[in-house]
């Protein structure tokens, strides 16, 4: 099933951003108020399909995992109550970090799933994973994602056959291959404004290839390596999604002048089973009612799939 949607907020939503605690930090939902506010098309009020459970507390902790010798910095946050519960893991873009994704993971776990983000291993200037950025690529990054994948799945608060991948722009990205590559361990794939346009990228960049020098490695002003750019080029993103046969949710901005939601509209064409919901208005990442509508569709998502409701 493929469908494409474009929504138009109504409603001024707020969300309180909670800081990360200790690995024993206990957290209520007065702390953070999530409202599930109703969604429109350009005339047509549409409230969402199904309703979100009643927001919980949650715990984090610390929980590292090692690729090749080196350290994957990461932080797991864990519903109240006994588990094993249903998990999602998310990968953040090019030069971040966690902290980007740490909010949409606060309110997963609110909603009775566990959420793991984590820093990829040479993946920005201010990560506490190890690794530089001139050693990542995209295939680094994948199996980064397949480490912590591995690592999820033998935790006993998680229910080893709900695990989801997630991933923003590269992160989404990079999500796409890992859920490609480890298909039969992921129950669903949530990308939102996936950089599913790179390879066009650093073809324009580079001459289609054979150009790759210090100055045309830089994409979108972040200075990467030569193996960088090659990595990306050495296959198609698009003949990689039809690898993945389980659900999809893409979620993109309308005016993302990164990654045109176009790149979207043609994967969600490609999967076998997805569904891409447009954020009218929205730019190249998501902040406040964009940002809070994103999280309340990824969490139904996920909830739906597995019947939790």
């Amino acid at each position: 099933m493929k469908r494409i949607r474009v929504f138009l907020l109504l409603t001024a939503l707020s969300m309180l951003l909670v800081a990360c605690g200790t690995p024993t930090d206990n957290h209520t939902e007065s702390e953070a108020q999530w409202s599930t506010g109703s969604i429109s098309t350009e005339t047509e009020t549409m409230e969402p399909e199904a309703a979100l459970p009643a927001l919980g507390g949650y715990t984090v902790q610390e929980l590292c995992f090692t690729r090749d010798g080196k350290r994957i910095y990461g932080e797991l946050y864990l519903p109240e109550g006994d588990g094993s519960f249903p998990a999602v893991i998310i990968g953040h873009g090019l030069d971040s970090n966690l902290t980007d994704t740490k909010d949409y993971a606060e309110f997963f776990a609110r909603c009775g799933i566990a959420a793991y983000v984590f820093d990829f291993i040479g993946g920005g200037s201010e990560i506490r994973s190890d690794g530089d950025i001139m050693e990542m690529t995209v295939l680094t990054e994948t199996e980064d994602m397949l480490t912590v994948l591995d690592g999820i799945r033998a935790l006993d608060t998680v229910d080893v056959g709900k695990i989801f991948l997630m991933g923003c722009s590269q992160g989404g990205f990079v999500s796409t291959c890992a859920a490609a590559r480890r298909a039969e361990h992921v129950r669903g794939l949530i990308a939102f404004y996936p950089a599913y346009g790179l390879m066009d990228d650093v073809k324009e960049r580079t001459a289609n290839g054979n150009h790759i020098t210090e100055e045309t490695t830089n994409v979108n002003g972040v200075a990467v390596s030569p193996e960088y750019m090659e990595a990306v080029l050495s296959f198609n993103i698009f003949d990689t999604m039809k690898k993945y046969t389980g659900k999809v949710l893409i979620v993109h901005g309308t005016e993302d002048g990164v990654t045109p939601i176009y790149y979207s509209e043609r994967a969600v064409g490609i999967f076998a089973d997805a569904e891409l919901i447009a954020v009218e208005g929205a730019e190249h990442g998501f902040v406040g009612e964009d940002e809070t509508c994103a999280a309340e569709r990824a969490a139904l998502f996920i909830l739906t799939l597995i019947d939790l409701h």
